[in-house]
């Protein structure tokens, strides 16, 4: 079954770069424009918040050196911000780590690392992570190819999203009605459990 599959990396980079936060850090990373002082507060103010722990502004930290914006770029730092935010559970980190890994960017690549972290986010109600792993189970990319396991998995998207009901459409035809039956009864978790 040929289904298009997006660029992870065109798509990693996408959710890093939504919504970016412009301002300056240190004169070590950039010349610091006229009016610095005003300049750094955001920078400022969302490192000391990553600092003490809240994980937004952990992630907003790995969007900064993602990007390079107000600071020198810099993918090793933004993967470890990005991987803080996601141990504590910010789905949109969690989202963003997986990609990374799928893809090799500022990681090894590592398609069983992407999978985890895509689960994670499927858990707490990402439905591009949702996506990446109905891809991987078709694919055989990090886990064992299986059409049943995609099928469970795209059905748990929203039954107006144009995509998930043709991939929906193409596994179907691959899958005989046994498996369908079973596909119906199965859980997002029995899937991840191998069930």
């Amino acid at each position: 079954m040929k289904i298009r599959i997006p660029s992870a990396m065109a798509v990693y980079a996408l959710l890093l770069v939504s919504a970016v936060p412009v301002a300056y850090a240190t004169a070590d990373d950039v010349p610091l424009p006229v009016n610095a002082v005003s300049s750094q507060q955001p920078f400022i103010q969302t490192l000391q918040k990553a600092e003490a722990g809240d994980a937004k502004a952990q992630y907003d930290m790995a969007r900064f050196y993602q990007t390079g914006s107000g600071v020198t770029q810099d993918a090793a730092k933004a993967i470890q911000w990005l991987t803080k935010a996601a141990e504590q559970g910010l789905v949109e980190a969690e989202t963003s780590l997986g990609s990374a890994y799928d893809v090799g960017m500022g990681v090894p690549l590592s398609n069983r690392k992407a999978v985890y972290w895509w689960q994670k986010a499927a858990r707490h109600g990402s439905d591009y992570a949702l996506r990446c792993l109905g891809y991987a189970y078709i694919e055989g990319r990090g886990v064992a190819q299986s059409n049943l396991y995609a099928y469970v998995i795209w059905k748990q998207l929203p039954p107006d999203d144009a995509e998930a009901m043709a991939v929906l459409q193409a596994l179907r035809k691959n899958l005989s009605a046994e498996e369908i039956a079973r596909g119906d009864q199965m859980t997002l978790d029995g899937v991840f459990k191998g069930e």
